[in-house]
């Protein structure tokens, strides 16, 4: 099997906790990268590393990762959203 892109070039995630909660997703089946996008240091009441689907976008899932710096958006591109939603579901307890 080919290695993953993990994320896209030059995408950092400052929290170690929401980090390790991407490198989880990105490990699924259905997954084949994750792009980060907007980040916005704010305060939230979410625990540390924690996420939450937003909605599914034609490419794949648009979700939000909760660091101690604040909060990422970040999209899981797949060519089956149903499913790799499931799996994250099922993984992470959504």
């Amino acid at each position: 099997m080919a290695n993953k892109q993990k994320f896209a070039p030059l995408a950092t995630v400052h929290s170690a906790a929401l980090k390790r909660a991407l490198d989880v997703i990105v490990g699924l089946p259905s997954v084949d990268r994750i792009i980060i996008g907007a980040k916005k240091g704010t305060k939230h009441s979410h625990p540390v590393g924690s996420i939450k689907l937003q909605g599914i976008v034609p490419n794949g899932l648009k979700m939000v990762g909760y660091g101690d710096r604040g909060v990422t958006t970040f999209f899981v591109v797949t060519s089956n959203p149903e499913a790799a939603r499931q799996e994250i579901a099922k993984t992470f307890g959504l």
